[in-house]
């Protein structure tokens, strides 16, 4: 994963979006454009390159396949797509467990529907990391 794309997975993980975004050295590869345009959250994204150039991702990436195309919204930074998720029984304690449940809820899977979600524990219990 590219720096981009990192920007806006780790935004999504905290409940917020991006609106702006200042790019390095070249403008994003494909892989990345088309990871911005399923998490950009926001059709008026703005992409200001090494030259000072403020662009859209239309600019960039005139025909994506994004969540329009599917009927789907798109990504909401802080919503909740899966509210009736619940963690099969298990041995977590109960604090894990409940953020484990929380992160899943907010998984976004428009296209596989299968929520997924990752607990990072140390073995003294300190939490290391956290994605829905």
């Amino acid at each position: 994963m590219h720096g981009e794309g990192f920007v806006f997975a780790r935004a999504f993980s905290r409940g917020t979006a991006v609106k702006t975004i200042c790019i390095g050295e070249a403008h994003p590869c494909a892989h990345c454009r088309q990871f911005l345009s399923e998490f950009a959250a926001s059709g008026d994204l703005t992409l200001i390159d090494p030259l000072g150039h403020r662009l859209t991702m239309a600019d960039l990436y005139p025909w994506p396949f994004d969540p329009g195309y599917l009927g789907q919204t798109g990504i909401v930074a802080g919503r909740i797509y899966q509210p009736d998720l619940v963690l099969a029984p298990n041995d977590l304690p109960p604090s894990q467990a409940a953020r484990l449940t929380a992160l899943g809820r907010r998984a976004y899977v428009p296209y596989g529907k299968s929520p997924a979600t990752i607990l990072l524990i140390r073995s003294d219990g300190a939490l290391i990391g956290a994605a829905p």
